[in-house]
């Protein structure tokens, strides 16, 4: 994760050689889905997702 100026201010560790795509999902917006080489994760955040529509 990285702040708007640029520079990481968090690191989520995943047991895999690559990750694809993350998004936010979940009835709340506040579950992190992570696509990566054999699997999908699930992290829940203290943070929410934004609402586009």
């Amino acid at each position: 994760m990285f702040n708007p100026q640029g520079h990481r201010i968090a690191y989520i560790p995943v047991p895999e050689k690559w990750t694809a795509n993350v998004c936010f999902g979940g009835k709340n917006r506040d579950l992190l889905f992570m696509t990566a080489g054999t699997s999908i994760y699930t992290l829940r955040m203290q943070v929410k997702g934004i609402k586009k529509f």
